[in-house]
C-alpha cells in the first residue's frame, strides 16, 4: 500500500495539472468593453460565458483564475506552464469573430511580470 502511495505522489508530481502557484507565465486576456469604464449594463454578465468557454477549451493547460472589469476592459486570468499549447486551445473561442476590435492578450512572466508576447484579436465580423 505504501509503495502505492509513493507511485501515485510520483505521478501526481509530474502531471501537468498544477496549482497556479506553480505556474510560470500568467496570460491575460482584455476584452474591450462598450465605453471607458465597466460596460453597458449586463455587458460583463454575458462575458462570463466566454470565460467558462476559455476554461473548458484549455482543459489541464492552465488554470482559469478570474476576472475583473474596468478601464474599459474585461480581463480574464489564466495561469499555465504551457503558454503557446493554451493559445491553441483557446484559439477556436478567441478568434471566431465575436471578440470586439481593441481585446488582445497578453502574456508575462509571472516571476518578473516582464511582457512576453502581445497578441491583438481580430475585428468582428
Amino acid at each position: 500500500m505504501r509503495m502505492a502511495s509513493i507511485v501515485i505522489g510520483a505521478m501526481l508530481c509530474l502531471s501537468p495539472i498544477q496549482s497556479h502557484a506553480d505556474e510560470a507565465n500568467a496570460v491575460i486576456i482584455s476584452i474591450k468593453l462598450s465605453d471607458q469604464k465597466f460596460g453597458a449594463p449586463g455587458e460583463t454578465f454575458d462575458l462570463h460565458g466566454l470565460e467558462e468557454r476559455i476554461g473548458d477549451a484549455i482543459g489541464y493547460l492552465g488554470d482559469v483564475d478570474g476576472d475583473e472589469a474596468g478601464e474599459g476592459f474585461f480581463s480574464i486570468y489564466v495561469y499555465t506552464n504551457y503558454p503557446n499549447q493554451l493559445l491553441s486551445g483557446m484559439h477556436s473561442v478567441l478568434f471566431d469573430g465575436s471578440i470586439p476590435t481593441g481585446s488582445f492578450v497578453e502574456i508575462y512572466n509571472k516571476a518578473t511580470w516582464t511582457k512576453l508576447k502581445r497578441i491583438e484579436l481580430p475585428n468582428k465580423k
